[in-house]
Order: C-alpha cells, then sequence, then structure tokens
C-alpha cells in the first residue's frame, strides 16, 4: 500500500508538473541552463553556447526517473538573429519521452542597453514505451504491447525585453494546441498547452565585482497546477554561484557553480518539503556550459552575470561619453593585467 501510493503522488506530481515533469526541466532547477526552451526570444540574445545537463530525479525510489539536455545557441547576421536547438529525453519507469525544437528569434535594439526580442520556435515530441533498464514481470501485458506511442508537433511563440539590470520576458507554448478545439487526440492532453513568464533583476554589488540576481519563472499549464519559481542567486567576481530557489508544489533547491575562462559546472540538489519528502528522496542535476562567443551588438549587459564568451564586458555598467564610447575591457585576463596600472585601470572601468 505504501509503495502504491508513492507511485499514484509521483503520477500526480509527474502531470501536475506540467505534463511529464519534462516542461520543466529545461530550466532545471538552475539557472546555469537558460530559458530557450520555454521562449524561443532567448535565442543568442547574449551569446553564443551549447549546454549539456543531466537529473537524476527523486533517488528514494525503487524506478528509474531521469532527464537528459542538450542545448546549442547563437547570434547570426551581426547579432540581429539568434538560432537554437534542442534536444530533451525524459526517461519515466517505462515511458520515455523525446523532444526536439528548433528556434529563430529577432534582436531589436531600442536603447543602447536595451534589445526587444521576439521568437518562433517548432518543437516536435515522440512519447513510447522503453523497457530497457526496466525490470517488468509480464511484458506481454496488453497494456504494454498495445500502447500505440504518441507523435506531435507544436509552434511557440515568445518575446522578452533586455536591458543592462534586468530581463523581462514571456511566451505561449504549443499555439496549435491552444487553438485546436479537438479534444479526441490523446497526444494533446499528453503534450498539453502552457504559457511561461520570466523575470531577473541583475543588481551591481562590491563595486561591480559581484552580482545579486532575484529571478521568478512562472508557469500555467491547462487543467493542471500552477507553478512559481522564486530564487536568488549570487555571483563572485565572475568564479563562483551560488543561491536557492522555492518553488509553490513544495519543493526547494539550492545551487552552486563555477566558472573558469568560457566554461561553467553547475550543480543542483532539489528536496521536497513536505511529508513526502523521506520516500521520495531527492534529485540531483549537473550542468555543463561552454561560451563560444557573446552577442556583443545588440545591446551592452554590463552588469548582467557571468557570460564569459569573446568579447564579454567586465567591470559593471559602462559610462559613455555623447558621441565616443570607451573601449570597455574584454576578458578576465586583461583585467588583471590592468590591476598593476591603477590610474590608467581607474580611468578605463569608470
Amino acid at each position: 500500500m505504501k509503495n502504491f501510493k508513492i507511485l499514484f503522488f509521483l503520477l500526480s506530481l509527474w502531470i501536475a508538473n506540467g505534463v511529464a515533469t519534462a516542461q520543466e526541466l529545461p530550466v532545471f532547477t538552475q539557472k546555469f541552463s537558460n530559458s530557450v526552451f520555454y521562449n524561443p526570444a532567448l535565442s543568442g540574445l547574449t551569446e553564443g553556447s551549447i549546454d549539456l545537463a543531466f537529473q537524476n530525479a527523486w533517488n528514494g525510489l525503487d524506478r528509474k526517473v531521469n532527464n537528459s539536455y542538450f542545448m546549442a545557441q547563437a547570434p547570426l547576421m551581426d547579432g540581429s538573429i539568434g538560432a537554437s536547438l534542442n534536444f530533451f529525453n525524459e526517461k519515466i519507469n517505462l515511458f520515455n519521452t523525446f523532444y526536439v525544437s528548433g528556434a529563430g528569434a529577432y534582436h531589436l535594439p531600442v536603447s543602447y542597453n536595451t534589445t526587444l526580442s521576439f521568437g518562433l520556435q517548432g518543437e516536435y515530441f515522440n512519447n513510447r514505451i522503453d523497457l530497457s533498464d526496466v525490470r517488468v514481470i509480464n511484458e506481454t501485458d496488453p497494456l504494454i504491447l498495445n500502447y500505440p506511442g504518441y507523435n506531435g508537433f507544436d509552434f511557440t511563440f515568445g518575446a522578452n525585453l533586455r536591458s543592462t539590470y534586468y530581463s523581462v520576458g514571456a511566451s505561449m507554448n504549443r499555439m496549435i494546441n491552444f487553438f485546436s478545439s479537438d479534444n479526441s487526440d490523446p497526444s494533446g492532453n499528453l503534450f498539453t498547452e502552457f504559457a511561461t513568464f520570466q523575470a531577473a533583476f541583475f543588481l551591481p554589488v562590491a563595486n561591480d565585482r559581484d552580482v545579486l540576481e532575484p529571478r521568478l519563472n512562472y508557469r500555467t499549464v491547462k487543467y493542471f497546477e500552477n507553478l512559481l519559481d522564486i530564487g536568488v542567486y549570487y555571483t563572485y567576481n565572475d568564479l563562483l554561484t551560488v543561491g536557492g530557489a522555492y518553488r509553490t508544489n513544495t519543493t526547494y533547491n539550492v545551487s552552486a557553480a563555477l566558472h573558469y575562462d568560457y566554461f561553467t559546472i553547475g550543480y543542483s540538489r532539489q528536496s521536497f518539503a513536505n511529508e513526502y519528502s523521506n520516500d521520495i528522496g531527492s534529485s540531483d542535476e549537473i550542468v555543463l556550459r561552454y561560451v563560444f562567443m557573446s552577442n556583443d551588438n545588440v545591446g551592452y549587459f554590463g552588469s548582467g552575470g557571468p557570460k564569459k564568451g569573446k568579447g564579454f564586458r567586465l567591470g559593471g555598467v559602462q559610462k559613455v561619453k555623447a558621441d565616443k564610447p570607451r573601449k570597455p575591457i574584454t576578458s578576465r585576463r586583461e583585467k588583471r593585467k590592468m590591476k598593476g596600472y591603477k590610474g590608467k585601470y581607474k580611468k578605463l572601468k569608470n
């Protein structure tokens, strides 16, 4: 009976978190994997990067629950266009769900440090039974043999406003389902539509050396529980990020990441804050990121946290003359070299 209650709770959680927790994973519980999967307007906005992430979920259960994610994004055409490609795979016991999506975005600078972005994403998804790594007593069970599997295709539209000190965006995900009046298609219930809202604030502290970053993510899924994530992160000297968040389905997480040149490695642990925490256990998650370039042509985001790509601007908000902006320091190595020249460095920084 106890195992049945745990299984029932897990399946309820699976649905309530947005039709197979796949809808949560691309953000994971960390900020280090960005929200491109949710909001295509963010594609190539600030950088070109490659992300890999893996989550081993709810290790207290005697069944496999894990997710893996790959994302590549890049700014194109002098930064005015962004593109991204996402792969996401989720395995919950017998069921395997695979998503692949591609997105394009247009970035319109509206001022020196503010950019308005619009994006469109196409997504293909597939759900099937996968018996590998699962112990099944009766593989000839009709529920297994007759499971048809499901496929689908849909679109997502998103918009985002990014400035030096904040980023605000929203998206409508799976618009075909949203406007469809056909309720007889099972795949429409499995891959239901949802909407997201994201907000982040980049607050420079310690003489612009560090960044304090409050974040909010809100997701509303048709017929299911709405989810709100509220978190805060602190980045020290572009080297270390620590923080955490609370989600309204009574889960919380703590996260940490190390940044070295173009690489980031992040780790997060998520747990329930209720009576099920001991039975279900925790989720462990790791993220690897490689940033190979920055989008320097759509706006100046000097206090936006650790974006260590080619041309990354350090030193907080850049102050400029009316007609001729100063050339910013472009790398962490150059910044260290300039520390010995206090007078010149001070002028460049200010």
